[in-house]
């Protein structure tokens, strides 16, 4: 079977996308032919929407037929981020592949819109092309299957949580008395993660509470964030960049917690679930699907959104409480390990792929 892919680059280097890693994911374990289709947003240009963009979109309706063509492609899987812009990009990739007669699958990864109202008829109507002109729609969790179902009244989508080969992954107890906790931020650096609720928790936090601040990552509010953290907590603020491999194993090895206090706009972050893989306690929001993932205080701590004040309070209290770490990371590396290894990952998503190809026989 031939399958082609949208995603943004899968080059961490060039771009800090979530999307990439599931693709990537999808492109070196399966077993049929892949082929990746380049769609969406770079970290490494300024993302602006000028004569070149407007290139770029044009050129698009010519080279995603010819891809299609050229490469014999049976099924194309497309990656939405439910955005302005990944709904009007996507349902012009769903039109053009259902012109060329081929079966596709939505695959909706997060996106503003998928859990807060768009108020405008505009992009109701595209959403609902999306839903109903596809040929199979996922989602990341049953609560997004809920939401889909709710806002959009769809009925019928399949629910897919994203996954990690946990066997790389591994788990690495927390809870060394003897160092410093150190903090793990870990994503795209921009307003929708909660950088400004981390700012102000950590301006309560730092120095009362002695920790490091390890931040990885890129985005259109990088320089707002670091500067913010380094001028409030010195050499105990670190910017690595962008990690990945071996780099980014060894960074999260390093760390005890994971803080990601989304306000809007998440999906399943794969950080999490890495993060968790290895035994770090995720400290996150219940936006999303995040709140399938993370139960409060049985394997990690779910903050308040736009609440700097309840991140200091809980981040205190589980950096000040060894034993409670301990049994929270242990119980973070399990609920991976138990329910988002690649393995069934895979199986669940060619059994999809092979049901559609089947219907087209």
């Amino acid at each position: 079977m031939r399958i082609a892919l949208t995603s943004q680059n899968l080059d961490p280097k060039i771009v800090v996308s979530g999307i990439a890693t599931v693709a990537s994911t999808i492109i070196k374990l399966s077993k049929h032919e892949t082929f990746l289709f380049e769609m969406g947003y770079r970290d490494d240009n300024n993302n602006g929407k000028g004569l070149k963009w407007f290139t770029k979109q044009v050129a698009f309706l010519v080279k995603f037929p010819y891809f299609l063509i050229k490469n014999k492609i049976q099924l194309v899987h497309l990656n939405v981020p439910f955005d302005a812009m990944g709904i009007l990009r996507e349902y012009a990739a769903l039109v053009i592949a259902k012109l060329l007669r081929k079966k596709v699958i939505v695959h909706i990864h997060g996106g503003k819109y998928l859990m807060l109202p768009t108020n405008s008829k505009f992009l109701d109507f595209f959403i609902q092309r999306i839903l109903n002109d596809c040929d199979k729609v996922i989602v990341l969790s049953e609560i997004e299957n809920k939401v889909v179902e709710e806002n959009f009244k769809f009925k019928g989508a399949i629910s897919l949580e994203n996954a990690v080969d946990t066997s790389y992954f591994n788990y690495n107890q927390k809870g060394n008395s003897n160092k410093k906790p150190q903090v793990l931020y870990l994503a795209r650096i921009t307003e929708s993660k909660g950088i400004d609720d981390i700012i102000e928790a950590v301006k309560l936090l730092y120095p009362e509470v002695s920790f490091k601040f390890v931040i990885c990552g890129a985005g259109p509010d990088l320089d707002h964030f670091v500067s913010s953290c380094e001028k409030l907590m010195g050499e105990d603020a670190i910017y690595k960049g962008v990690v990945a491999g071996d780099e980014k194993l060894k960074i999260i090895h390093e760390s005890d917690i994971f803080l990601l206090p989304s306000r809007h706009s998440e999906g399943l972050p794969m950080s999490l679930l890495e993060t968790m893989s290895c035994g770090l306690v995720p400290v996150v929001t219940d936006e999303a699907s995040m709140k399938f993932v993370v139960q409060p205080e049985v394997n990690g701590l779910r903050v308040l959104k736009y609440n700097g004040q309840d991140i200091y309070h809980q981040m205190k209290n589980l950096m000040q409480d060894n034993e409670k770490l301990k049994t929270l990371s242990f119980a973070a590396s399990e609920t991976i390990k138990l329910n988002y290894d690649t393995r069934n990952y895979v199986k669940k998503l060619e059994d999809i792929y092979s049901e559609l190809i089947k219907e087209n026989v």
